[in-house]
């Protein structure tokens, strides 16, 4: 198995990344989210097409970096059957597929903390167990 972007060559590529998720996010909480208020559908709903396009933008970058990268590395061309056209397109799709989980995960935990949320509403708040059920709970069997 041979990598793509080796850490000891791409280290540049690797702390770039990380720079501009560092400074998107201080941008976003620092500027835009400065003061809490409550979020309108329409601003999570703009600002999440924001984020999306921003990760597309990346996912085309990266795409168009490696089909332009990977000719003209010779220990890739070296590997025999390496097509460069291929491995940046497979490049491309595995950030996109992480994206995708990732996002998925995001939306599945939002949804868990709303209904969770709604129940706690529509039931109200559970009774705080006594000292006695923590002692029963904690007993041991016998």
């Amino acid at each position: 198995m041979f990598e793509l972007f080796p850490f000891s060559e791409y280290w540049w590529f690797y702390l770039g990344f990380v720079g501009l998720v560092v400074l998107l996010l201080a941008v976003d909480l620092g500027i835009f989210h400065r003061k809490a208020h409550a979020v309108s559908f329409r601003e999570a709903a703009t600002w999440t097409v924001v984020w999306i396009a921003l990760s597309l933008l990346f996912n085309f970058l990266l795409y168009r970096y490696a089909l332009w990268k990977f000719p003209q590395d010779s220990r890739l061309m070296a590997l025999p059957g390496f097509d460069p056209s291929a491995a940046a397109w497979s490049v491309s799709l595995e950030f996109l597929t992480g994206y995708v989980i990732e996002k998925s995960l995001s939306v599945s935990s939002t949804q868990t903390l709303l209904h969770t949320a709604k129940r706690r509403i529509r039931n109200g708040p559970r009774p705080r167990p006594t000292s006695m059920h923590l002692r029963l709970s904690s007993a041991p069997e016998t």
